[in-house]
């Protein structure tokens, strides 16, 4: 597993506030004893106790399974975006031996743009 991010433990640290918030205080001797020997302000203090809910309870798993899905969908997303643009652009362009109506070209080069601002 990689190392965690300062965005990383923060998001963790909110998502284990968060889960105490609505299901209560979780039983944590354990993490409490592992927090106040790692010392630091109240901060620290805070953020290893919930990095320590948080591997306990699988947290620290869902969260290196999400990134490694939204990488994988960046990818994908990315890929497909080259493919649309190169695709729209060789529609507008035409084959080279016409010339290029620039409304026709301008249409389909911002259309996908604006369907997708729309809606």
């Amino acid at each position: 597993m990689t190392a965690l991010t300062p965005l990383d433990t923060l998001w963790l640290t909110e998502a284990v506030r968060l889960r105490e918030q609505q299901a209560g205080v979780l039983d944590d001797l354990e993490a409490n004893r592992r927090a106040r020997a790692a010392g630091g302000d109240l901060t620290a203090r805070i953020t290893h106790r919930a990095l320590g809910l948080a591997q306990r309870d699988g947290m620290l798993g869902a969260l290196h399974h999400w990134k490694q899905g939204a990488r994988l969908a960046l990818i994908a997303l990315a890929v497909l975006s080259v493919i649309s643009g190169a695709g729209l652009a060789f529609a507008a362009m035409g084959d080279g031996q016409a010339p290029v109506n620039v409304f026709w070209a301008l249409g389909s080069l911002l259309g996908l743009n604006l369907v997708l601002l729309l809606t």
